[in-house]
């Protein structure tokens, strides 16, 4: 039997707003239990390590890697990954926690919708007639081997277990971002549904009109990653059903180079 409900993962550098994102979470989290794991580079305090239900991995790895090595000491029936410059929002998570619940299927995963920057993605974008959370309202999903109808989570939450099984994220890509959308491929080709909640579960900061090194791992290493993956190969996602949950220790670089261009640099927290 699992020790939370929900283990919520977040790759991080935002140290100021650690203490910040777990109140919201303890105010959200309704009826359910939770732990909050860190993984980067920075050290949380003291009085956030006391807390009953952190815990902080220390690595200089890219986000990918990061989450993916978090998710070995999670205590979580459900797993959800998030970002440290966000901020959880009233009357989003434990709704979407009960919405797995009812679904009763472990290989769901719920989408978990989000506004971003100051001017947010809506929700429910219905511009294209088939709305934001679809693979193909997408033009760089537009491939023969996805198909239209499914759906996508930039941010999402899934049983912790089926994660591993199904070898959780590919971690040759570097950011969380076309992983977890792969990650959302194999799991609807393995039967699983991709669930809306009713409700946005978060509010984000950062938009890619910021630029930086998450833009540049983007355009230099995982849409092309993900291109070479899902280009040309109708039968491709039969072929990568599963992953080996492993692989963070052989396709990551335990230094992410893109930002630590220095393998002695010392992080200030």
């Amino acid at each position: 039997m699992s020790k939370y409900n929900l283990s919520v993962v977040m790759p991080g550098i935002r140290k100021a707003n650690w203490d910040i994102i777990y109140d919201d979470l303890q105010h959200v989290i309704g009826k359910y239990s939770f732990e909050l794991v860190i993984a980067g580079p920075i050290e949380p305090t003291k009085e956030f390590l006391e807390k009953p239900n952190t815990k902080y991995i220390r690595d200089f790895g890219h986000p990918s890697r990061c989450t993916q090595i978090a998710t070995n000491i999670c205590e979580g029936e459900l797993f959800m990954w998030s970002s440290d410059d966000g901020k959880f929002l009233d009357n989003g998570l434990e709704p979407a926690i009960d919405l797995w619940y009812q679904a009763g299927n472990e290989k769901n995963e719920i989408i978990m919708k989000y506004f971003e920057g100051q001017h947010p993605n809506q929700p429910d974008m219905t511009a294209s007639g088939i709305g934001y959370w679809h693979a193909w309202f997408h033009n760089n999903l537009h491939l023969d081997s996805i198909p239209k109808h499914y759906r996508i989570a930039p941010v999402g939450m899934l049983n912790l277990n089926y994660f591993k099984s199904i070898g959780g994220l590919d971690c040759r890509f570097e950011n969380n971002n076309m992983n977890v959308i792969d990650l959302c491929f194999r799991l609807q080709h393995d039967g699983g549904q991709m669930i809306l909640p009713p409700n946005p579960i978060a509010w984000y900061s950062w938009s890619s009109g910021n630029g930086g090194i998450l833009v540049d791992a983007y355009f230099q290493n995982d849409q092309p990653l993900f291109d070479s993956i899902y280009k040309d190969n109708i039968n491709i996602l039969e072929e990568r059903k599963v992953i080996d949950y492993n692989n963070w220790i052989y396709n990551s670089n335990p230094i992410w180079q893109r930002r630590f261009l220095d393998p002695g640099i010392k992080v200030q927290s």
